[in-house]
């Protein structure tokens, strides 16, 4: 029962960096990045615009990621549900961060840390504000924590006295 609640907050809390990302696209012309880096108006639309596809294709791939870590790799659907050919993160990811996170140690850290990186750009570039943006790394870090808490531990590296003494416990 906790498993799917947690699996239903994962997907509200995806639903929800999305719409955040997509109903604000409104560069503020007045914002102090801007001006420091001399854009004009339509090149920090231009460069929001970016930031907002960037934003949505991360999202697209953390779900992707995610279901992979839930399933631990081994994705065997019940017939019912198959499809011909389950998503990788690179089919949904731009160019440079499909490369980027095929080279990832952890591509779920990659992706948390990349979809923080664009909620940081489009703060600088006034397309959040602080209060916005402070909202947008909140559900980022209660997406991780979701996924922790679906995730299937299949080895855990256990001292063998801590391994006696939680069996000695259980025991009693």
């Amino acid at each position: 029962w906790t498993s799917r609640q947690e699996m239903e907050s994962l997907a509200a809390n995806a639903v929800t960096l999305a719409l955040c990302a997509s109903n604000n696209a409104e560069v503020d012309p007045n914002s102090r990045e801007a001006k420091l880096a001399g854009l004009t108006l339509a090149e920090q639309q231009q460069h929001a615009e970016q930031l907002r596809c960037r934003m949505l294709s991360l999202i697209d791939a953390y779900c992707v990621i995610a279901e992979q870590v839930i399933h631990g790799g081994d994705i065997n659907p019940h017939p019912v549900n198959n499809v011909d050919q389950w998503l990788q993160p690179q089919d949904v990811l731009l160019e440079k961060d499909a490369e980027q996170c095929l080279r990832a140690e952890d591509q779920l850290v990659w992706c948390t840390d990349s979809l923080m990186d664009c909620v940081h750009a489009s703060q600088r570039l006034g397309l959040y504000s602080a209060e916005l943006a402070s909202k947008m790394y909140d559900t980022i870090g209660q997406l991780h924590d979701s996924v922790q808490k679906c995730e299937m531990v299949r080895t855990q590296r256990s001292p063998g006295p801590f391994v006696v003494h939680v069996r000695t416990l259980l025991f009693l």
